[in-house]
């Protein structure tokens, strides 16, 4: 029966309250706050605020005489929004106007930008090798031309590059195994229950998860400290800090960056599903591309300096870069 009543005679009808504020931001946002009018509808939104536990009601005809009155007034383009949630006999829009208008088209603008499919925060470029990435591997070598011991940190570049070779083509090598020693399984098993397939599934994605996390850590340990020839390496000690990549040690934390632009510069060119380097250092490559962006010329609207450990899901700054197409 309730439903009924509700259905029947308040469906769609605006509560009293709402429709003397929505009456007052019109008629002030066109009169001005000052005005007779505007003052009379703020006075009638503060009493209502307590009318049902007073116990007052308004009468019809003031409430008649009060939508002859403000039932028709204009809605500025701001409040659009407001006016489509309204019945379409409410009022027109009578364009844009005022401040509060062009405030409202500017956000809307740079929203519809930023939301938009075809938004990137770094310009597209049809390389297969990403240019910030594989600029700030390449400035490396620069700088190490300019050092007086540039010959051995030159060295030191070529460990890193060989070591995350290697790793890439372990990784890629135990993954095309562990597929393949499934896809023999399941040649076995054709004739097996839809449960013993899904228990392989999900074996296999056990595999899978296992050698992300022991590739994880060879790529934090790899190469060996003590194989580092220049005096830049000399004091990196500790390495457990660059699990969480925090920045407690800035030394680990460049060498981590470097490790993971050989990574990428290294298995860029593989299909992918075999680029290792967005499954254990996807967070490190983010905060390299950010920096490098955030140092170009071009001014770029909105690029982060910084990608932190606890936000950087909602920072990734392009999309698209990431979505390569398989070559």
């Amino acid at each position: 029966m309730q439903e009924v009543i509700l259905d029947n005679y308040f469906k769609g009808l605006e509560p009293i309250l709402g429709l003397y504020d929505r009456w007052h931001k019109l008629h002030s946002s066109r009169f001005g706050i000052s005005d007779k009018q505007s003052i009379y509808l703020a006075q009638m939104c503060a009493q209502l605020v307590d009318s049902t536990k007073q116990g007052l009601t308004i009468k019809p005809s003031v409430r008649h005489n009060d939508n002859e009155l403000f039932g028709k007034l204009p809605v500025p383009y701001w409040m659009d929004k407001d006016r489509l949630k309204m019945k379409p006999d409410s009022g027109d829009n009578f364009g844009v106007t005022n401040i509060m208008d062009l405030l409202c088209i500017t956000i809307e603008k740079e929203t519809n930008e930023v939301n938009s499919k075809e938004f990137s925060v770094a310009k597209m470029s049809q390389d297969l090798v990403d240019t910030h990435i594989n600029e700030f591997w390449t400035n490396e070598f620069i700088r190490a031309q300019h050092m007086k011991e540039g010959s051995a940190y030159k060295e030191d570049l070529n460990l890193i590059a060989n070591s995350m070779s290697e790793l890439v083509q372990l990784y890629n090598k135990k993954c095309a195994n562990i597929y393949q020693d499934n896809q023999d399984r399941k040649e076995i098993e054709l004739s097996s229950s839809k449960s013993v397939l899904t228990t392989n599934s999900s074996r296999l994605n056990d595999e899978f998860k296992g050698v992300d996390y022991e590739f994880l850590n060879k790529f934090l340990n790899s190469p060996p400290i003590e194989n580092y020839k220049s005096s830049i390496f000399k004091f990196l000690k500790d390495r457990t800090s660059t699990t969480f990549e925090n920045s407690l040690d800035p030394l680990a934390m460049f060498e981590l960056q470097l490790k993971a632009a050989s990574l990428y510069l290294s298995s860029v060119e593989k299909k992918l599903d075999g680029q290792v380097c967005w499954v254990i250092a996807f967070r490190t490559l983010c905060n390299i591309k950010s920096q490098m962006v955030d140092g170009d010329q071009s001014l770029v609207i909105g690029g982060p300096r910084a990608i932190i450990d606890e936000v950087w899901q909602s920072l990734r700054i392009d999309k698209k870069w990431l979505k390569r197409k398989k070559m």
